[in-house]
């Protein structure tokens, strides 16, 4: 998370990004919550909504770029 704030910033990303980081770091502190690591079959089942983080990940990004436009 520390990461992808840092590049927020760098790439000047507009005031719509954050909310969407929000969103992402609670996505991210979800799939840690759900995965038991003695449960093999409960981590499979909160990593295999890495797709969605990564889509989160992206809309955030185009957010914070269409806050930047005008």
């Amino acid at each position: 998370m520390v990461l992808l704030a840092w590049f927020g910033i760098v790439a000047g990303l507009g005031p719509l990004y954050w909310p969407g980081l929000c969103v992402v770091a609670g996505q991210l502190g979800w799939q840690v919550w759900r995965a038991d690591p003695a449960d093999a079959g409960a981590c499979g089942r909160a990593f295999a909504t890495n797709p969605a983080c990564g889509l989160l990940i992206l809309a955030a990004v185009l957010a914070g770029r269409v806050g930047t436009l005008g």
